[in-house]
């Protein structure tokens, strides 16, 4: 990535490096589409299904708990399967952007793309696509 900006400076370009922190995304995983993408990708989904579903959570603050409530979305935490299941809900991420270079890395994915000067006003309604389409 710092040889991308690099190279494009020298070039009298401007960068644009968007980097996104999907951590709390791990929370809000459609285990619907999670599903969809296993079976995609060829792995077993009835044993995932079985790891993510019928889950209930609560929150403790000294002595107090609230109400158990059951999950809809997310993969538990501290899962050994966490990261392998976030790795393959955001494996097609990279195709998503029209107009950035994308670089995933464990929870950030940093995405990079350069312009003339002139240009800047394309650039930035190109962001603006590229953040809407990555948002869905």
């Amino acid at each position: 990535m710092t040889d991308y900006i690099y190279e494009n400076i020298e070039n009298n370009k401007i960068c644009i490096v968007l980097v996104l922190d999907l951590q709390k995304a791990f929370d809000s995983v459609s285990r619907e589409i999670f599903i969809d993408k296993l079976s995609w990708c060829g792995l077993n989904c009835e044993l995932a299904y079985s790891l993510i579903n019928d889950r209930a959570q609560f929150v403790q603050i000294g002595n107090e708990k609230s109400c158990i409530e059951n999950t809809t979305k997310g993969i538990q935490q501290g899962a050994s399967t966490r990261s392998l299941f976030f790795s393959v809900y955001i494996n097609d991420l990279p195709i998503i952007p029209s107009f950035y270079k994308p670089t995933l890395f464990a929870d950030y994915t940093t995405l990079a793309n350069s312009c003339k000067p002139k240009q800047i006003q394309q650039m930035v309604q190109n962001t603006e696509a590229d953040l809407a389409k990555v948002q869905k």
